[in-house]
């Protein structure tokens, strides 16, 4: 029992590094919902707890055969909150440049602060690196209405 868990980790870690290899984010919401459409699309079962040892085997062959093609649609054509491909796309470095410019430099953040006003922003626990382009983007502009706000203030001072 001990190794069929051990087994399902390593399938969801291997998912969850073949998702930021082909530069996918990799929160938990975004590997759980291609895992499953995966595994449904590819071998008719909703979770990996419904294998044995044999079909996690097989399932981790298969998962290096995953291409970006797949990804996208198996996210975007099946879920309602995925509009984009810019929603399951890990954040650019130009987009993280800005925001620690912009969170740091600026406003004069520390980076536990800047990553828990992240986690305000997006409504989950994360981290710089594993944003989605369009949580980036939303994190930029609140961030720029923010600093404007400040320089407002000391104006008006």
């Amino acid at each position: 029992m001990e190794d069929l868990a051990r087994l399902r980790r390593e399938l969801h870690k291997k998912i969850q590094n073949k998702l930021y290899s082909l530069n996918f984010c990799t929160h938990e919401g975004i590997v759980e919902d291609f895992k499953r459409t995966f595994l449904w699309d590819n071998f008719r079962i909703e979770t990996s707890k419904s294998l044995d040892v044999a079909g996690l085997d097989k399932v981790a062959i298969a998962v290096e055969s995953v291409t970006t093609k797949t990804v996208i649609n198996a996210l975007l054509l099946r879920f309602n909150k995925y509009v984009s491909p810019s929603d399951v796309q890990r954040c650019t470095p130009k987009q993280i440049d800005k925001i620690k410019a912009i969170a740091v430099y600026r406003l004069g953040m520390s980076n536990e602060g800047m990553f828990e006003y992240f986690g305000k922003s997006v409504n989950r626990k994360t981290h710089l690196f594993n944003l989605t382009i369009s949580e980036a983007d939303h994190i930029i502009k609140r961030l720029e209405r923010w600093e404007a706000k400040e320089s407002q203030k000391k104006r008006s001072a």
